[in-house]
């Protein structure tokens, strides 16, 4: 018998050559992951309204185009828009804080009509040395800002192409996406079930993240700016956006910047106010943190929640900011396909 068998040479060659094009294309694929990660996941969330549009415009490419301008005016006018909002609170914010911590009065308390509130609570007035501390830390927080604000700048052509690549990459995932998915269905053969189980895992993980925490927060951040501007609290926007922020960390929330806004309130004797905005901020902000989002999380993602946290925190180091929705996503996936190995040992040790 022949040592050399052609058969099994040029399958080894087929292997070989199939793995260095692999490594090749992820090599070639790693610049525009990102990009192609956040068009994935916009592709997905903007595809009931391209079968909406769908359904009077039988032209998948018109309706495609149509989605396609959707998702662009929505990112850039919403970033811009908060972009330069953010930029001016934030400086008023510093401003404000430079004026009070060199009067001492941190709170902006009225000391005329609350003399010995004033003189009990203000106790950095005479505290030169506490003063030149959180100066000092104010001043870094300010250079922090700056940096952060012109690094950004400088790689805004960077970040313009991958949103460039992500938008076209979402085009053609939402036009053509129906048969991407069925030629992706015969490629990968797993049982019917494990397959209804992936693609199930898949849509309860994404909504669980994008409504459970994303939207909600977003919408804290709404009410909380809201609220804010209705009962007169300096920079709503800006404290809206920081309760947005806090509403995506888990056991946390938004209710920290409420509560001491609601006390500054009555501190400066506006009472009525006070009690106004924390029953609002109770139930508008808070409400919506610790009873809708925990709804919807439960009725919907088959996860537990330690996932969704790891996933957070490691999917924005690892692809940034759309790493809020990949991380979860893709360890959800991951503990789908323990699970389905998991049936099929089972199903061998029976038989």
């Amino acid at each position: 018998m022949s040592l050399f068998d052609p058969k099994s040479y040029s399958k080894y060659v087929m292997m070989i050559f199939f793995l260095v094009v692999l490594v090749t294309s992820y090599l070639i694929v790693k610049p525009v992951l990102t990009a192609a990660l956040t068009a994935i996941v916009l592709a997905y969330i903007f595809y009931p309204l391209f079968k909406f549009i769908n359904k009077y415009i039988k032209k998948k490419w018109i309706c495609s185009v149509i989605v396609f301008c959707i998702i662009f005016l929505v990112i850039t006018l919403s970033f811009f828009w908060m972009l330069n909002t953010l930029l001016k609170e934030v400086f008023v914010i510093y401003t404000l804080g430079e004026q009070r911590l060199v009067s001492g009065n941190l709170l902006g308390i009225d000391c005329n009509a609350n003399p010995a509130l004033c003189n009990k609570i203000n106790f950095m007035k005479d505290n030169l040395k506490l003063q030149y501390y959180i100066k000092e830390y104010l001043v870094k927080l300010r250079d922090l800002l700056t940096n952060s604000i012109d690094n950004f700048v400088f790689s805004i052509p960077k970040r313009l192409v991958e949103f460039i690549v992500a938008l076209f990459i979402a085009f053609f995932l939402i036009r053509d996406g129906e048969h991407i998915f069925n030629r992706s269905r015969a490629i990968f053969t797993l049982k019917e079930h494990h397959e209804k189980s992936l693609v199930k895992q898949f849509n309860d993980t994404i909504f669980a993240v994008v409504y459970g925490h994303l939207i909600i927060a977003l919408a804290a951040g709404v009410f909380g700016a809201f609220g804010f501007w209705l009962f007169g609290i300096p920079s709503p926007i800006f404290w809206g956006i920081v309760i947005a922020l806090l509403a995506l960390l888990p056991m946390i929330g938004g209710s920290v910047v409420w509560i001491v806004a609601c006390v500054t309130l009555i501190l400066n004797g506006y009472v009525t106010s006070g009690i106004l905005l924390f029953i609002y901020s109770l139930i508008f902000i808070s409400g919506l943190e610790f009873f809708m989002k925990p709804k919807i999380i439960a009725e919907r993602a088959n996860i537990h929640p330690i996932f969704i946290i790891v996933g957070v925190i490691g999917g924005l180091s690892l692809f940034g900011v759309i790493g809020f929705i990949v991380g979860p996503v893709i360890l959800a996936l991951l503990v789908t396909f323990f699970e389905i190995i998991e049936q099929e040992k089972i199903m061998i040790e029976v038989k």
